[in-house]
């Protein structure tokens, strides 16, 4: 009858985090239903399995469920941010997240799971330690070491450790520090027999591969962890792709009609741009209503028609620029352009007998952006309105031949 009580008898630590599943249950349901995520039903099949298989205590299914969930949220995590850091902002602005913001909500689960992980796994260990304990959390000790206890108490192999911590905290009583010994005694001596009741129970390969295991995912856990303060620290010095386009707007769609780079937008009245926007030299021009400003810092060229941004370049840097518009960054080649707009763009080669077979520009004139290449690599971006783009024939670049 003992035994049958003590099954379904819960620890302190049992009940808490039984309780922290039930309440993780509506707290994702919530959650789910006020942002309207569809994805909240995994949340909820998550944890209301969790608290499924700790209501029937079976604590080696329990294992095995949080191993393969701490896989999982592993590989998930590697992936999606090498994703991210591949294709930066332009991503960001689909999903509705930023690298910074997914890599602490990977820590964030990954570190729950894993602690959970351990716990089951200790809770596997030594059952005996999570249901001998009645509802108060206090353990259940059998007579027999509340009676070695009692004979210890005026013996000569009285616990001399015990009985210090029992006589400091009688100040000094002794009818006191013997009651609390035995008390403290009998419990103790419980614990070391459960622990050795336990380690007896289970088979010699399942301690060997629990003891690793505990040790591998420790390790996995760590360098997870690292994996990501890296991925955060990369994020945060904007050494990701950044998109030459504002997404501070939360854009749902992929691609966006070009209006601006670096914050420059098309329209902007020249003083306002000069108020705003330091490092840019005026260029020479030949028409007095055309004028154009270079910031060679930034690689930003502004051409002005009648005192408002009329176009705006930007020059890629070098092969390790990972700036990008709509997806296509710097390095990328023509037939990604060609992928990314359904070869909805006009190709126009140099008209320059050196570069007439190097140099082409791919205009996604509907997107008002036009991708400059040398070499089949993205070397640069204009962006000006699709009925001022349509217009950029037959000066630098005309039709192939």
């Amino acid at each position: 009858m003992t035994d049958i009580v003590n099954k379904k008898s819960m620890s302190t630590s049992y009940k808490l985090v039984f309780i922290f599943a039930i309440f993780m249950i509506f707290f994702t349901l919530i959650l789910g239903g006020a942002t309207k995520s569809k994805s909240s039903g995994v949340g909820v099949l998550f944890w209301g399995y969790t608290a499924w298989l700790m209501f029937k205590h079976k604590s080696e299914e329990l294992v095995h469920f949080y191993k393969a969930m701490f896989i999982f949220d592993v590989i998930c995590a590697v992936v999606a941010s090498s994703i991210f850091v591949i294709y930066g902002n332009d991503l960001s602005s689909s999903v509705g997240n930023d690298l910074s913001t997914l890599s602490i909500i990977f820590a964030i689960t990954i570190s729950l799971v894993y602690f959970l992980f351990r716990y089951f796994i200790n809770q596997h260990l030594f059952p005996n330690n999570s249901h001998s304990t009645n509802f108060l959390g206090f353990r259940k000790v059998d007579d027999k070491f509340w009676e070695l206890a009692l004979h210890e108490v005026d013996s000569e192999n009285r616990n001399e450790a015990d009985w210090a911590k029992a006589y400091s905290k009688s100040s000094g009583d002794e009818s006191k520090a013997k009651s609390l010994y035995i008390k403290l005694r009998a419990n103790k001596l419980s614990r070391n027999s459960s622990f050795s009741e336990n380690i007896s129970s289970i088979k010699e390969e399942n301690k060997i591969s629990l003891s690793i295991n505990l040790i591998l995912y420790k390790r996995i856990w760590i360098s997870t962890l690292l994996f990501l303060g890296f991925i955060l620290i990369y994020d945060i010095s904007g050494f990701t792709r950044k998109s030459l386009v504002n997404l501070s707007k939360n854009n749902s769609q992929a691609l966006v009609v070009a209006n601006e780079i670096g914050g420059v937008k098309l329209g902007d009245v020249m003083r306002d741009f000069l108020f705003n926007n330091a490092g840019y030299i005026r260029i020479n021009s030949d028409k007095s209503d055309t004028y154009d400003y270079f910031n060679d810092v930034e690689r930003v060229l502004v051409s002005f028609e009648s005192n408002k941004v009329k176009s705006i370049f930007y020059r890629c840097k070098d092969e390790y620029d990972l700036s990008s518009y709509n997806g296509i960054g710097c390095g990328d080649d023509a037939q990604s352009i060609l992928k990314m707009y359904k070869n909805d763009v006009r190709i126009l080669c140099s008209k320059n007998a050196e570069t007439k077979y190097t140099k082409r520009v791919y205009d996604a004139i509907k997107y008002g952006l036009r991708y400059a290449l040398t070499n089949n690599k993205v070397t640069g971006f204009i962006v000006a309105e699709p009925e001022v783009l349509s217009t950029f024939v037959g000066f630098n670049y005309e039709a192939c031949d």
